[in-house]
């Protein structure tokens, strides 16, 4: 007799190659896209402090929702689909902001970031089952939502600096201002991501938050330099960040998870 699994398609495995060169990407976009070093000026001399919050969210963008899952899904395989969906997510907030701020130039750096996502892309894949959600189960997509309010105003303020013709920062010849529309949009599309992915909720929940009480805290800290979210708004930031963990942790399942991947 056959059994029920031996009736079920193979599943393909990630080939071991591919695991490099996620970690490979996540270097590229961390280091030589400037996202550690543009992450650090903001502890530099008081030159750099009013471009501080614009090279913050450029250093949030690219080195925490871009190249943390990179290097997180080529150490662990599994957490390859979960972190490919948040790429793509990425790479769709920074599309958006590109067209809403008229810069051309920031379309590549998003077909660079959705194409960063094919190493941990598996073809033919079974996608992992979703557990029946209970009431409780709404409350990380209440709290993304709430954030995604937010954080949609914050990135409106990023695009109207970029038509207002605001003082920028230029890193390999892109300003920053449709980075930093993109890095709200990015939180929300993600938080989103956290909240709907039963199996996957750690990576996204831990690189969205991060990047909320980073921003906030900064900004708490310089309330009045460009880019900055204000002392108000840096507190609701961390308070938000705080609470997405809470949200997605206390809801999260536990024994039996579902998998996210195949090593």
């Amino acid at each position: 007799m056959t059994s029920a699994d031996e009736t079920q398609p193979a599943v393909a495995a990630r080939p071991p190659v591919l695991r490099p060169l996620a970690v490979v990407l996540g270097i590229f976009w961390s280091v030589l896209f400037f996202g550690i070093i543009d992450l650090t000026s903001y502890f530099d001399g008081p030159e750099w402090v009013p471009m501080s919050l614009l090279a913050t969210g450029w250093g949030l963008l690219f080195t925490v929702l871009v190249a943390v899952p990179l290097v997180a899904a080529g150490i662990w395989p599994r957490l390859g689909d979960v972190a490919a969906l948040q790429l793509a997510l990425v790479g769709l907030a920074i599309v958006v902001a590109a067209a809403l701020s008229g810069t051309p130039g920031h379309l590549v750096v998003a077909l660079g970031v959705l194409g960063s996502a094919a190493p941990l892309v598996v073809p033919g894949r079974r996608l992992p089952p979703v557990p029946r959600p209970r009431v409780r189960d709404w409350w990380p997509g209440a709290w993304a939502a709430v954030g995604a309010w937010a954080w949609t105003g914050y990135a409106g303020m990023a695009v109207a600096a970029t038509w207002r013709g605001l003082p920028d920062d230029i890193t390999l010849g892109l300003p920053h201002w449709p980075v930093q529309a993109a890095l709200p949009l990015g939180l929300a599309l993600v938080a989103g991501l956290a909240a709907v992915h039963p199996a996957g909720w750690v990576l996204p929940t831990t690189c969205v938050a991060l990047s909320a009480v980073w921003l906030g805290v900064a900004s708490l800290l310089r309330p009045d330099v460009l880019g900055s979210l204000g002392a108000a708004g840096g507190v609701a930031a961390v308070v938000w960040g705080a609470g997405l963990v809470v949200a997605t942790w206390v809801t999260a399942p536990r024994a039996g998870a579902p998998r996210t991947s195949v090593e």
